[in-house]
């Protein structure tokens, strides 16, 4: 027996007036289209308005740390807004920056300069800056203190200036001040100047200091004393020097500038703009300069690349690995799980008499007796 919800369904069915199939109008598109297409439309007018060369252009000094004046006490709240929420809502949404852009969030809160005040320009503006915030008194900035910068410019020799031989060696101290800024003659005949990147010429090596000399006082300056500087292991080939590993803080391999910047290799000039808004090696190198900005880099992240280190070597992180050793260490693991499932096998087949499986052969000596 029907209930009483469906008689009162089908009563409604039959006092509902039929429609006319001519003047019926087509069906509506589903309100889901009618939505997605009006929230395109607003998404591309709201970027358009924005995009306006007639409109102002935002103050950049304002945001470049990711948060206004208005909201810089309530950035967590900031950061969960939906980017479609914010398109429906009018406001201007920033996209994702290049991983070489440069924001100030990049910084460390204790460095960063305060929201309004101006962002150093240069590399000396920064060691001014961070000089100080940490209080650090004029007289004490040409001292040469624990930490010292490197970087070295080569030139070519040998066929085709292939081979690369020190040309110039340059060490700044924690402050930025020039410790030894000299040019090296070569051993060998110079076959390239690299002038076009290494900035040297044949009238800067006349009469420079051969090698020998110059390297005898790097290492004299060295001795005891953490080394900054960017890929050093190409400074350290040059002057046929070595250093204590532990002394070391390349800023080419410090794990945290690679996932910033998104590559196992990062160049130095991207790392200058990425954390300090700075443009070098734009043409001639500077080895003064390439030595301050690497200091500058170490000193901004000292205490974050300390703990790392004091980390790595307690063993609670590990160093990531390069695809071929990933791949290879990937391949060495399951060699070492197949032969482990082997041995368990051979175990577990002796434990229950079964063995080495027996020939189905005949004997050597023909059949038996």
């Amino acid at each position: 027996m029907p209930s009483e919800n469906w008689k009162k369904f089908l009563q409604k069915k039959k006092t509902a007036p039929a429609a006319d199939a001519d003047s019926a109008s087509p069906a509506p598109k589903p309100a889901a289209d009618d939505d997605v297409a009006a929230a395109i439309a607003h998404a591309v007018a709201v970027v358009a308005s924005h995009d306006d060369p007639a409109e102002p252009a935002p103050d950049r000094d304002a945001d470049r740390d990711g948060a206004t004046s208005s909201a810089s006490d309530n950035d967590d709240d900031d950061e969960g807004e939906d980017l479609l929420d914010a398109l429906a809502g009018g406001k201007p949404v920033s996209l994702p920056t290049s991983a070489h852009e440069f924001n100030l969030s990049r910084i460390p809160a204790a460095f960063r300069p305060a929201l309004g005040a101006a962002t150093p320009t240069t590399a000396l503006a920064w060691f001014a800056h961070l000089n100080a915030v940490d209080g650090v008194v004029p007289g004490d900035t040409t001292k040469l203190g624990k930490y010292v910068a490197l970087d070295c410019e080569m030139v070519g020799v040998g066929p085709d200036g292939v081979e690369s031989a020190l040309a110039r060696v340059s060490l700044v101290n924690f402050h930025g001040h020039t410790v030894l800024d000299t040019h090296v003659a070569p051993a060998e005949r110079v076959t390239d100047f690299r002038t076009a990147v290494s900035g040297i010429t044949p009238a800067a090596l006349k009469g420079a200091p051969p090698m020998r000399e110059v390297v005898a006082q790097v290492a004299e300056i060295l001795k005891d004393r953490i080394l900054v500087g960017h890929s050093l292991g190409n400074d350290f080939d040059a002057m046929l020097l070595n250093h204590p590993k532990h002394l070391v803080r390349d800023t080419a391999k410090y794990a945290p500038f690679h996932e910033a910047l998104r590559t196992s290799n990062p160049a130095l000039r991207n790392l200058a703009r990425a954390f300090l808004g700075l443009t070098v090696q734009q043409g001639e190198h500077d080895s003064i300069e390439d030595a301050r900005v690497a200091m500058l880099l170490y000193r901004l992240h000292r205490d974050e690349w300390e703990q790392y280190l004091r980390k790595l070597a307690k063993g609670e992180i590990k160093l990531p690995m390069s695809s071929k050793r990933k791949k290879s260490s990937q391949h060495w693991d399951r060699m070492r799980n197949k032969n482990k499932r082997h041995k368990t096998d051979r175990v577990e087949n002796n434990k229950r008499g079964k063995g080495r499986p027996q020939s189905r052969g005949k004997p050597i000596g023909g059949d038996a007796a």
